[in-house]
């Protein structure tokens, strides 16, 4: 559930429409922001596990790209002040710092390709886009193009990514190209191929981690419980930060 009333409040508010100081336009005020108003508060309470957990993620790869992706969603300095303990940065200032500490191809591809999503700079889609000549494996290829495209725009670069899709044989390989395409593309059958594909993933981080990234193009409530409740398994704070970060996405999409 996304929103919870306990029976005092019902109570008060029952007594308040009784003595007339709410009116019906009021109640359905309520009813009509209800919806919105439970997303809101989840949000929030989604964004602060994903900081506290933050903390504990010490490879400078995965807690930059973590911190990317909650600054991505959140667009709050303080998110990013909080790894360099100051007040006084940008808000992706501590992710890029850490990009030369990072070697390999497509994690370093990664860490770029999601900070370009946030600030959507032409340097940071330059130097993401140069990390591609040394990605070889299809689906760290067509994530890397997917992320590209989201930022760009550009029909080549889904389309690359597309082209790929039949060369990836893991589920949750394929399913997360599939949903990084349709959030892409806005196509409703890139969507449905991913859907079916989860069933076959049965580990709960990367069926947690599809599930919020199906999500973050459906805004279907589904998804984003079915994320959720996967959550209670993950123990690894990188996996756990990172799904909470895809899941806040997801609900500020929602939001709009």
């Amino acid at each position: 559930m996304l929103g919870k009333v306990n029976v005092d409040q019902l109570c008060e508010l029952f007594s308040q429409i009784a003595g007339g100081k709410v009116t019906s336009e009021a109640i359905q005020e309520l009813i009509d922001k209800a919806p919105k108003l439970a997303l809101q508060q989840t949000l929030g309470i989604v964004l602060r596990q994903a900081r506290k957990t933050v903390k504990e993620i010490n490879d400078p790869h995965l807690r930059a790209k973590t911190l990317a992706a909650i600054a991505g969603v959140s667009h709050d300095v303080h998110d990013l002040d909080a790894a360099r303990e100051s007040h006084d940065v940008h808000d992706l200032d501590a992710a890029r710092k850490l990009v030369p500490e990072i070697s390999h191809p497509y994690s370093r591809a990664e860490v770029l390709a999601a900070i370009a999503g946030v600030s959507h700079d032409v340097h940071d889609l330059d130097a993401t886009r140069e990390s591609l000549a040394k990605i070889t494996d299809p689906y760290q290829l067509a994530k890397t193009l997917a992320a590209i495209a989201g930022v760009s725009h550009d029909v080549h670069d889904l389309d690359a990514a597309r082209k790929l899709v039949p060369e990836i044989s893991h589920p949750y390989s394929r399913a997360g190209v599939l949903a990084a395409i349709a959030g892409v593309s806005h196509d409703v059958h890139d969507l449905d191929a991913a859907r079916k594909l989860v069933p076959e993933i049965s580990h709960p981080y990367l069926r947690a981690k599809t599930l919020a990234a199906i999500a973050g193009v459906s805004h279907d409530v589904h998804d984003l419980d079915a994320a959720r409740e996967s959550l209670a398994k993950i123990t690894d704070p990188y996996q756990l930060a990172g799904v909470l970060a895809a899941i806040a996405g997801a609900l500020a999409e929602a939001l709009k």
